[in-house]
């Protein structure tokens, strides 16, 4: 597999999350996947600085928040092409305790959450539009617009 078919894979495919695991199965092909291990969930009281100001950044959205951060992992055929860390953020919708909100969030080593992504990681950009649902995907643009897409 070279670089231009696995950026056309991640550009042109939908994944499936498989059951009961932090797993998600490329549509178009079965052999991309993606991995979330190594979950470190980050306390409620936490003043490190991206905690902050993701909560900050999401509480017109959702409250009762629950952060964790991830080791994501994307595999071809089983070797790992690329790694990277990913905020899980959860959350009710605001004004309400039914509606479970979670968020996916690749924040660049070292750098501010609102960092615009680059445009050539591709990895990064495709995680946010997989990964999250149309929900989640609409707040991440509305908030980090246009630093994510």
């Amino acid at each position: 597999m070279n670089f231009e078919t696995l950026k056309n894979i991640l550009a042109d495919t939908g994944f499936y999350k498989i059951e009961n695991a932090y797993s998600f199965v490329a549509i178009n092909d079965i052999n991309l996947k993606i991995h979330l291990i190594n979950e470190n969930e980050i306390d409620d009281d936490s003043r490190e600085r991206n905690i902050l100001a993701i909560k900050s950044a999401f509480r017109q959205y959702m409250h009762s928040f629950k952060i964790s951060i991830f080791q994501l992992n994307i595999t071809y055929n089983g070797e790992i092409v690329q790694s990277f860390d990913i905020h899980k953020i959860s959350g009710f919708e605001q004004d309400t305790y039914d509606k479970l909100i979670e968020l996916y969030f690749p924040i660049q080593k070292d750098k501010l959450i609102y960092t615009p992504i680059p445009e050539n990681d591709i990895f990064r950009r495709a995680i946010i539009g997989n990964l999250n649902s149309k929900e989640a995907f609409e707040i991440l643009s509305e908030t980090f617009s246009p630093s994510i897409i």
